[in-house]
């Protein structure tokens, strides 16, 4: 008796788990400080919001890092990059990149092909 009541709370416990599958959702950001000890030397920040991209629904993945106080006088950072990619299946569907290195700038946008 003793070993059904213990299958039976096991397969209960195991049966209803209600996480969601994804790692991620709209609305949530983060923010990292970069720094050599007690000197900042930048941040970086990402965050995922929703968008609309040919009449889809699709996540909207928004990275930036940049430089501040002293650190931007030896080497400049302005960068964002920018994901798109489907709500159902997570394929990628377009990046777009802006980024200005030490007054090296490069941007690029283009749409990945679907697998």
């Amino acid at each position: 008796m003793k070993k059904y009541l213990l299958l039976l709370l096991v397969f209960i416990t195991v049966s209803f788990d209600s996480q969601k599958p994804e790692a991620y959702d709209s609305g949530e950001w983060f923010k990292f400080r970069i720094h050599y000890g007690f000197v900042n030397a930048g941040y970086a920040t990402l965050e995922i919001k929703d968008a609309v991209r040919d009449g889809k629904k699709v996540y909207h993945a928004i990275g930036k890092g940049y430089t501040v106080g002293m650190s931007r006088f030896f080497f400049k950072v302005d960068d964002t990059y920018e994901s798109y990619f489907d709500k159902v299946t997570n394929k990628p569907y377009q990046f777009v990149r802006k980024i200005d290195e030490g007054g090296y700038t490069k941007n690029q946008e283009g749409f990945l092909t679907r697998m």
